[in-house]
């Protein structure tokens, strides 16, 4: 039987690729703190992790150039990520997550200019959007946990500085912790429990509160005008 009549054909269907990344990136974020909590859970959120970083090079594969950029940074980060695991190493943590965080903010940046071009308003294009400000957390988060491993006590919990191992750190023990803080900083919810603990640390929590408010107003206006647009444009023809 021929391979072709045996893979869904929506698997490879590029209209659809924002709409299996922001499928992940839920899972991810939701799921990923519970299963750092578990044994050998370390290992299963490398494996989503590296998931991610897959569709995000996957989603930018509309263009050729996008790609080879996505992969010429998406192989060394995936090569760090298992690396540890083979020959832990704290060495490996500064790399690995500058990669990413290079990694995701391109991947970023190529998929909200998918979503922002005047196009009609699409359901992969509204995908597109969400992908985009979902990983603007994740990138904030990167960014945090690289902080606490760099300097410890950049972030406080309960006013307290949070010890090295304790479930509660932004590093060493996945990205839960630093994913919550992420997206309390980036929806301005803001409950408390965790605050920065250093000028660096609170500029940049306020800098993803702006980020987060004016990336909703630009989005949905950008979009509403789009529909607008091309509904007037449909109505004259």
């Amino acid at each position: 039987m021929p391979f072709g009549s045996t893979v869904p054909k929506w698997l490879f269907a590029r209209e659809k690729r924002f709409l299996f990344l922001l499928v992940f990136l839920l899972v991810f974020l939701f799921l990923g703190p519970l299963i750092t909590e578990a044994e050998e859970g370390l290992s299963i959120f490398d494996a989503m992790f590296t998931g991610i970083l897959i569709l995000g090079a996957y989603s930018a594969s509309g263009k050729k150039s996008s790609l080879f950029i996505a992969l010429a940074i998406f192989v060394p980060a995936v090569v760090l990520i298992w690396l540890d695991h083979f020959d832990p190493s704290s060495s490996y943590a500064l790399p690995r997550h500058v990669l990413a965080i290079l990694f995701f903010s391109y991947i970023g940046v190529t998929i909200l200019s998918h979503a922002l071009k005047a196009e009609r308003v699409t359901f992969d294009k509204i995908c597109a959007a969400l992908c985009s400000y979902l990983l603007i957390g994740l990138i904030f988060a990167l960014v945090y946990s690289l902080l606490e491993f760099l300097d410890p006590g950049t972030f406080l919990a309960g006013g307290e500085v949070i010890p090295q191992g304790d479930p509660k750190a932004f590093y060493g023990t996945g990205l839960g912790q630093a994913v919550y803080f992420s997206f309390t900083s980036l929806t301005t919810l803001g409950y408390g429990d965790l605050t920065g603990g250093t000028p660096v640390a609170k500029n940049l929590c306020v800098l993803e509160a702006i980020i987060g408010q004016i990336y909703l107003v630009v989005l949905v206006a950008r979009l509403v005008g789009l529909e607008i647009s091309h509904s007037s444009d449909r109505k004259s023809s």
